[in-house]
C-alpha cells in the first residue's frame, strides 16, 4: 500500500471513529453549538480538525485493517462498473 493511499485510508478511519464518537458521546470532543458564541465555535472546529489530522497520522503509522483496503478496491471496481453502464444506456 503506497504513503498516500495509507494515508488515505486512516483519514476514513479517524473519519468512522469520529462519527462512532459523536453520534455516541458527542461530548467528548465538542461542546453543544447552542452554548457557543460564533469565536467559541469555530475554536471547536479547528480543534476538532486539529483531532482529526492528529488521528489520521497515528493511525497511518499503525497497520491498516484489510476492510479499508478492500473497501478502497472495491469502491475503484464499481466506480469503473457504474461508467460502463451509463455507457451501456446511451
Amino acid at each position: 500500500m503506497s504513503n498516500d493511499a495509507k494515508l488515505i485510508a486512516a483519514a476514513e478511519l479517524a473519519d468512522h471513529y469520529i462519527e462512532i464518537i459523536l453520534s455516541e458521546e458527542p461530548a467528548l470532543l465538542v461542546e453543544k453549538i447552542a452554548d457557543q458564541g460564533a469565536k467559541d465555535i469555530a475554536k471547536s472546529a479547528k480543534a476538532l480538525a486539529e483531532f482529526r489530522l492528529q488521528l489520521a497520522k497515528a493511525l497511518a503509522e499503525q497497520p491498516i485493517p484489510e476492510y479499508f483496503e478492500e473497501s478502497e478496491e472495491e469502491e475503484e471496481e464499481e466506480s469503473a462498473e457504474d461508467g460502463k453502464d451509463e455507457h451501456a444506456d446511451k
